[in-house]
């Protein structure tokens, strides 16, 4: 039987990208899933529109906005899957994008985590990025934002780390390791994540064929 995936996705205020993310979720080919919306405090009528529109998402509610590192934490402790994926609110996913992602930490097990191909929700000829990785000053950042998609990223490697808006990480790298920094507000705490996640020997590869569409 395929290991459950939970899926973690952090929300304020973004009712108006609910209905693309969570729709496109449903289409998901890999079915063992569950899914999970952290709310931070939206007063936009996000949580009503969930209950209404999507009643199979479990809510985690916050009555302020605790950041994004907080957020995922809590849904991490809440959830119940073997490997956890974490995806933005403002994305639309392929339809075998967790089907990809799982069947990668499937077959390698010094995987921690996986990172997929992220492309333009308005434009998906451009990539969002492929990855986090180190500029040659030391400035951490998402490999290939900005550049055109022409075939460069089109094959597996390993990477520094996944992007927090698009990655899945085994739950044992978590125990292992524990959860992301919670003094991360925004930003960074997947850099933070994936440094923590390599000095303890855990890899990370890009699988290019899971893909998800990005906002940002």
């Amino acid at each position: 039987m395929d290991k459950k995936v939970s899926i973690v996705i952090p929300n304020w205020n973004g009712k108006k990208f609910l209905e693309g993310c969570l729709g496109s979720l449903k289409e998901q080919t890999y079915k063992n899933l569950e899914t999970y919306i952290v709310d931070n405090g939206s007063k936009d009528g996000s949580v009503d529109y969930i209950k209404t529109n999507f009643p199979a998402v479990k809510l985690v509610c916050f009555d302020k906005n605790t950041g994004f590192a907080p957020a995922v934490n809590a849904g991490i402790r809440a959830c119940s899957g073997d490997y956890i994926a974490l995806i933005n609110n403002d994305t639309i996913v392929d339809p075998r994008f967790i089907e990809f992602l799982a069947k990668a930490l499937d077959e390698n097990e010094e995987l921690g985590s996986v990172g997929c191909k992220m492309l333009g929700y308005d434009n998906p000829e451009i990539l969002d990025g492929v990855g986090d990785g180190y500029r040659g000053g030391g400035l951490p950042g998402r490999i290939a934002h900005g550049e055109k998609d022409i075939g460069l990223f089109d094959k597996p490697r390993y990477i520094l780390g996944a992007c927090g808006g698009a990655a899945m990480y085994r739950r044992a790298l978590f125990d292992d390791i524990g959860l992301f920094d919670d003094d991360y507000f925004a930003y960074l705490e997947d850099v933070d994540m994936a440094l923590r996640a390599q000095s303890a020997g855990y890899k990370c590869l890009y699988v290019p064929e899971a893909i998800i569409y990005h906002l940002g």
